[in-house]
């Protein structure tokens, strides 16, 4: 799992959450924020059930009640979310019987407002908008699939990148347009996640990512000429117990372990290259095209085919595994 970055532009974010609000039924910007705020006001009568602005911190003070759950932290909506966790079916649905005798569960009436709002803005394209905001282009949940948007020649934009829901909608349809709740994902990880609630969200920022460390163990000694000789295993920081429990949770859960399992032949292209390009090799070919590469590092990035900066590892799939690689073997810092 990859750390998600920070959203540059809350404002922009909100502005899609008001355009769906008012779904382009009026035109005149008065009544246009007139019928938002009114909305607003009504949504947070209905929040006051359940949370207060004392679950928030001293930002947006002119913002209601609905507006910070919207721009709310993920420190906050998980807050939010012990709190209510226990009691969320009762909050949130009703059990109702079909003709047939069946029950399940349906979202209660005051709360669609807020749950088919997310449908109102995936209908107006945010999804595509959101995830070309954000810079990202893989898998923050898996790093091994590419989650770059499509456009046709007539235009038309086709979202390969999904919106997962880390709080689940169904569950907690009070989170279903809170940003910090959203994580834009491949189709694989969505589909496995699905409504499952896992641990640790790659919005929470009180963990350090860098101390999961994905490695490699031979198995037996013809790794060179057998890559299924390989093993990918995945390392923690033995002091930080509360991040390992809950990254192994998230792993298994999500199926990210097994399919790891498949990359060895990458793991054994990276172990050969690391044997060639050493650093002298790396400095003769620095030395004999100057004006090719701008430094050490943009030769690593194209020697080993992917980014290798903590800051860029969700524009190439496995880049994670390439950095960490890397890092045991000595090849960068």
């Amino acid at each position: 799992m990859i750390e998600m970055p920070i959203f540059e532009d809350e404002n922009w974010y909100l502005q899609q959450v008001k355009k769906a609000m008012i779904d382009g039924r009026f035109k005149n910007k008065d009544k246009i924020n007139a019928v938002y705020k009114r909305r607003c006001i009504e949504i947070s009568k209905t929040l006051e059930e359940i949370i207060s602005d004392d679950d928030f911190k001293q930002i947006h003070k002119q913002s209601t009640l609905f507006e910070k759950l919207v721009l709310s932290s993920y420190e906050e909506l998980q807050c939010i979310y012990k709190k209510i966790q226990d009691d969320a079916d009762e909050i949130f649905t009703d059990i109702v019987t079909d003709d047939k005798g069946n029950q399940k569960k349906i979202i209660k009436e005051k709360w669609k407002c807020i749950y088919e709002l997310y449908d109102k803005m995936v209908n107006k394209n945010f999804n595509i908008e959101l995830v070309q905001k954000y810079g990202v282009k893989c898998c923050p949940y898996c790093n091994e699939n590419y989650i770059i948007n499509r456009r046709r020649k007539n235009g038309k934009s086709y979202a390969m990148a999904q919106i997962d829901h880390f709080y689940p909608r169904d569950r907690f349809p009070v989170f279903a347009v809170s940003l910090y709740n959203l994580v834009p994902v491949c189709a694989a990880c969505n589909h496995i996640k699905s409504t499952q609630e896992i641990v640790i969200s790659p919005h929470n920022h009180k963990y350090d990512f860098s101390h999961i460390k994905i490695s490699y163990s031979p198995k037996s000694a013809d790794w060179i000429d057998n890559p299924d000789s390989i093993e990918i295993l995945f390392k923690y920081d033995e002091h930080d117990k509360e991040f390992r429990e809950g990254m192994e949770a998230n792993l298994d859960s999500m199926g990210v372990n097994s399919s790891y399992s498949t990359h060895t032949d990458y793991v054994q292209e990276i172990l050969k290259k690391a044997q060639v390009y050493g650093k002298e090799t790396r400095r003769n070919l620095l030395n004999d095209f100057p004006d090719l590469f701008s430094s050490d590092a943009e030769l690593i990035r194209i020697i080993f085919g992917n980014y290798i900066e903590k800051n860029e590892l969700l524009k190439r799939p496995l880049s994670k595994l390439t950095q960490d690689l890397l890092h045991e073997l000595g090849i960068i810092k």
